[in-house]
C-alpha cells in the first residue's frame, strides 16, 4: 500500500469514527492510531464472523490435498500478476493521453 492510500483510509476511518490518532509526547513527528470503542465493537463482529465463517467452512478445507491447494495458490499468483500487469498498462494508456 503506499503512504497516500494508508492516509486516505486511516482519513475515512477516523471519520467513521472507527479509529483515533494521537501523538507520543516524546515524538511529535509519528502519529499513531488506536480502536475508538466503537471500532472494538466493530472489530469484534468482524472477527467473530470471520470464527464462524472458518468453522461452518473447515469440512470444505479439510478436504483440499495439498496438491489442490498447490493448483489454487499457482492460480492466484498468475491471476495476481496478470492483475498487476493490466493495472501497469492502464497507467501507461491514461498518461500517454
Amino acid at each position: 500500500m503506499t503512504v497516500g492510500a494508508i492516509s486516505k483510509t486511516t482519513r475515512k476511518l477516523i471519520k467513521k469514527g472507527v479509529l483515533e490518532s494521537y501523538r507520543k509526547s516524546d515524538n511529535k513527528k509519528e502519529i499513531y492510531f488506536r480502536l475508538t470503542e466503537q471500532g472494538k465493537a466493530v472489530f469484534k463482529i468482524h472477527d467473530d464472523l470471520h470464527r464462524e465463517f472458518q468453522e461452518r467452512d473447515k469440512a470444505v478445507f479439510e478436504q483440499v490435498t495439498d496438491e489442490q491447494f498447490d493448483i489454487m495458490l499457482d492460480f492466484t499468483e498468475n491471476y495476481g500478476s496478470h492483475l498487476d500487469a493490466e493495472i501497469k498498462k492502464r497507467r501507461a494508456d491514461i498518461k500517454s493521453e
